[in-house]
């Protein structure tokens, strides 16, 4: 089985729609899916299979905590074939890649895990050097907006250009807003920015 095969199998879509479902009954777009969610399945298999799937377009809205931030949420279908996607095929490849380390918006990599880490990171440094160290602590300004389509897809293909079709289906994510940028309501696009920041992490580590 293809990667992209394991994105369409229907145990691996129906289990996305699940997941997808989880919080979001009252949402309308949630309610009309559930009522007929294996025709829905079975229709988003048919359009990824048939290369007929497009991203629909986004709700946007604003959080102001910790600052300001424009959310832009994907209709349902999205999410479904998102959450196929990204459990399937994304994470379990590039976490044999990211650093161990790395505990963003991975499975079983939680906040307990990052600690134990990072207590493991210094009492190891301090075993070879003492006190004499630092913490280097950053931000990317408007990191997601800025985000290049074509850097990111460069790296995309890097990764997964062994099956074109997952690269297809991550492009029409990744086209799916106008000028730079990824959604920062995509499941997805928390994994193009782990992707587009892991060979800076690994150089500054």
């Amino acid at each position: 089985m293809t990667d992209f095969e394991k994105v369409m199998d229907f145990k691996n879509m129906y289990r996305a729609f699940r997941k997808a479902r989880c919080g979001k009954g009252h949402k309308k777009s949630a309610a009309r899916f559930d009522a007929t969610a294996l025709d829905g399945v079975h229709a988003l298999i048919e359009q990824l299979r048939n290369k007929t799937y497009q991203v629909s377009g986004y709700s946007e809205f604003k959080v102001y905590e910790p600052k300001e931030r424009v959310i832009q949420t994907a209709a349902y279908k999205d999410k479904v074939v998102q959450h196929s996607l990204c459990d399937n095929v994304l994470l379990p490849r590039l976490e044999r890649v990211f650093l161990d380390t790395n505990c963003a918006g991975q499975k079983g990599k939680g906040t307990l895990y990052g600690l134990e880490k990072l207590n493991q990171q210094l009492q190891a440094f301090y075993k070879r050097h003492g006190r004499e160290g630092f913490i280097l602590k950053c931000d990317i300004r408007k990191f997601f907006y800025s985000i290049s389509h074509s850097q990111l897809k460069d790296i995309v293909h890097y990764h997964f250009g062994y099956d074109p079709d997952i690269c297809w289906l991550c492009d029409q994510f990744i086209d799916s807003t106008q000028g730079k940028g990824v959604p920062l309501g995509n499941q997805i696009s928390q994994i193009f920015g782990l992707m587009y920041l892991d060979s800076m992490v690994k150089m500054i580590c």
